[in-house]
């Protein structure tokens, strides 16, 4: 199987000037050069999803109803915004204003992401499910959800809306992974025409769409080609590097190096995709790097690798 080789550089970056200062974050159980690893990376880079204090990330372990909720909250309007709805009264009686995940069900409940069980309680510490996650996800794309029947309507929406790619083998009513709520994490952030993202084009007269990726994290993509590092052909440069921990890119024939916690060696003369955000001065910060280069693996998913495939054979069991 051939996919793209992404080795991600997650980076906490504090300015951009001429150079950078950043540092990096990985996960043991992360396999470099998959599309897991740049879902994850991108994802952590952003502030949506974190891993473990021991240095993993857990894609097989379970995700609660509650720690979903906080996942679709950022991806929905970044950081920091929680307190907005935090303190409020919920409806429901097992979610009491203390609990860490209030402000999230609050959230989710006014926007009807989320309506509870038929007992009127929200059991937040329940593993999400494929087809509980499909729906909420659909919601936060903007769609109706009166428009869908559970669980079969929001899933085939899901499909349509390409948040499936690069999963295989989900069940519908089993609980998804962190891996998988991952991936499609990362594909809500690229999806296209979706109706909570449409804006009215003044010039055009019509409806235009942004990405949710453009729209709530305004993060823009370069590609360029890493030209060296401190530690490997650091005289490749236009300036040689003599500072350890930088990283030279040449982006649109223009050369720039940041100071960057993170092993580039291996991508020296690669094209890659470098993921940029605005921090609170505007100014652009590095989250990610992603390698474009082409390369064969083998795939596990016990490791991390997401299998690659559509999910045009959906039935009542599987999606």
């Amino acid at each position: 199987m051939k996919n793209l080789r992404k080795v991600i550089a997650m980076l906490l970056s504090l300015a951009m000037v001429l150079s950078f200062t950043a540092s990096a974050a990985s996960y043991s159980d992360v396999v470099a050069g998959t599309d897991a690893a740049e879902a994850v990376g991108l994802l952590s880079g952003l502030g949506v999803i974190g891993g473990y204090p021991d240095g993993t990330f857990g894609p097989e372990k379970t995700i609660s109803r509650a720690e979903y909720l906080k996942i679709l909250f950022v991806l929905k309007n970044g950081v920091g915004s929680e307190e907005l709805y935090a303190g409020s009264s919920s409806k429901y009686p097992d979610v009491t204003s203390d609990l860490w995940y209030a402000s999230y069900v609050n959230w989710a409940t006014q926007l009807g992401i989320v309506g509870g069980y038929p007992d009127g309680t929200f059991k937040g510490d329940n593993p999400v499910t494929v087809a509980e996650a499909s729906k909420m996800f659909v919601v936060g794309l903007g769609y109706n959800a009166g428009d869908f029947t559970y669980p079969y309507g929001f899933i085939d929406r899901a499909r349509k809306s390409k948040l499936y790619e690069k999963l295989t083998g989900l069940v519908a009513d089993n609980p998804a992974p962190r891996g998988v709520i991952a991936q499609i994490a990362y594909n809500f952030l690229f999806t296209d025409n979706a109706p909570g993202y449409g804006y009215y084009n003044q010039e055009t007269r019509e409806t235009d769409y942004k990405t949710p990726i453009e729209q709530t994290f305004k993060a823009v993509k370069e590609i360029g080609v890493v030209v060296a590092t401190s530690t490997n052909s650091p005289g490749a440069a236009s300036t040689p590097i003599t500072k350890a921990g930088r990283v030279a890119f040449s982006i649109e024939g223009k050369e720039t190096t940041y100071d960057l916690a993170i092993n580039c060696d291996d991508l020296v003369g690669h094209q890659v995709t470098i993921w940029k955000q605005p921090d609170d001065n505007d100014e652009l910060q590095i989250v990610a790097v992603v390698d474009n280069t082409e390369q064969s693996f083998t795939q596990t998913y016990a490791t991390m690798q997401v299998a690659s495939g559509d999910v045009d054979q959906m039935h009542k069991s599987d999606i």
